[in-house]
């Protein structure tokens, strides 16, 4: 949940697309300490990272649209802008947080064989072998 909210803020100071770049990389390093299971932390700086950007003009490339309105004749401050748009990410952010914590952390609450079950299918996740019989189109099928 803390990643969401880092990701949330520093995406608001900085453009959210070189930022999550740049943390991509350190959440793939993150798998050796914790068992493998990474699935909730790519969520966490997804939903952080784009959700946080919306805080400023400057940390969305959709905010763009802010500079459009001034070139027909509106004006709109930046303090004004992010007067209205903070409220708005901090729900967004603490209903992604929630989700995540729901999602992923509760849902592995239980016995140590439940969570080491689960770990082993987040780790070793593949999709199921065909055998040549089922490969072959129907038409192809030999008698």
């Amino acid at each position: 949940m803390l990643l969401v909210w880092d990701c949330g803020a520093a995406s608001g100071i900085m453009d959210n697309i070189p930022y999550t770049a740049a943390m991509a990389e350190v959440v793939k390093q993150i798998p050796s300490a914790a068992e493998g299971v990474i699935n909730p932390l790519w969520w966490a700086l997804i939903l952080g990272a784009d959700l946080g950007g919306n805080a400023t003009m400057i940390g969305a490339s959709a905010n763009v649209v802010v500079n459009a309105a001034r070139s027909k004749g509106y004006h709109i401050s930046f303090w004004h802008f992010f007067e209205y748009s903070l409220f708005c990410v901090i729900g967004t952010l603490a209903v992604s947080a929630v989700w995540v914590w729901l999602h992923y952390y509760l849902r592995r609450s239980g016995t140590a064989a439940a969570r080491s079950r689960k770990v082993l299918y987040y780790r070793h996740r593949r999709p199921p072998l065909m055998s040549p019989e089922t490969a072959l189109r129907p038409e192809e099928k030999t008698a």
